[in-house]
């Protein structure tokens, strides 16, 4: 239910869920010395000079930290959808709408590998036919998008390989060496080709069950992601944005 314009906006207790886990999510992925801190200054709330007394170190040293941890933690939260969306943020690096992108297609539930692939082929029907008509309306491909990059994660995630931060490290050394002339000169239209290479590989493989004689089947699941979270950077107008400067391939 939307609040009125001028009436605060109220959570459901599965909002408030979904934004407690993504910040826990967030303290747990920083450094263990920075987690420390966060705990301590907001769970335990020491103040500084009891924080730079508990760690052994000076209050000068002790507020350096706490502005580190802040700062990082900031930068985790800033990935996530979860918040992003609750705070209508946009990314601002092109890693940051890659991850966005990642984590949205996060296979949930367990689904056989036949179930993932009758998905992609299903969904890459659906793809082919909005370039029939010719539209230039992106957000067209997103739902089929999003089913062929969650069913490919869901095949990686059965086989023990589905892991956001590994394949958005792929995908940014991708971009670095690629860059955005590749995909801007036939945008969306050009993704949904390249994607269709990658599906009608597998689709041949699978059918007549052939061992790949190049790249590995892992290479093919991996691409189809790829290509699907270029599909939602395009729509989500994140695509154009730049490497974070702190980059190194």
């Amino acid at each position: 239910m939307e609040a009125a314009p001028g009436e605060p906006i109220e959570e459901s207790l599965e909002e408030l869920h979904e934004l407690r886990e993504a910040v826990i999510d967030a303290v747990e992925r920083l450094d263990p010395k920075l987690r420390f801190v966060i705990d301590a200054v907001n769970s335990e709330r020491l103040s500084l000079a009891h924080l730079a007394h508990r760690m052994g170190i000076s209050k000068t040293h002790a507020h350096r930290l706490q502005e580190q941890a802040f700062r990082e933690l900031r930068k985790q939260l800033s990935t996530n959808t979860t918040v992003r969306r609750r705070l209508n943020m946009k990314p601002d690096s092109w890693n940051a709408g890659c991850r966005e992108a990642l984590k949205r297609l996060t296979p949930y539930g367990e689904f056989p590998d036949t179930k993932h692939n009758i998905t992609i082929f299903t969904k890459m029907n659906d793809l082919i036919n909005y370039m029939k008509i010719s539209t230039d309306d992106s957000s067209l491909t997103v739902h089929p998008a999003l089913a062929m990059g969650q069913a490919a994660a869901g095949w990686l995630k059965n086989h023990d390989m589905w892991d956001v931060d590994s394949i958005g490290c792929l995908l940014d050394r991708k971009q670095h060496d690629y860059g955005h002339h590749n995909i801007n000169a036939f945008g969306h239209f050009g993704v949904v080709v390249r994607l269709n290479d990658k599906v009608a590989r597998l689709q041949n493989l699978s059918l007549k069950n052939l061992p790949p004689s190049n790249e590995s089947l892992i290479d093919t699941y991996e691409d189809i992601i790829g290509y699907c979270v270029i599909l939602l950077m395009i729509d989500n107008n994140t695509f154009q944005l730049e490497l974070d400067n702190d980059y190194q391939p």
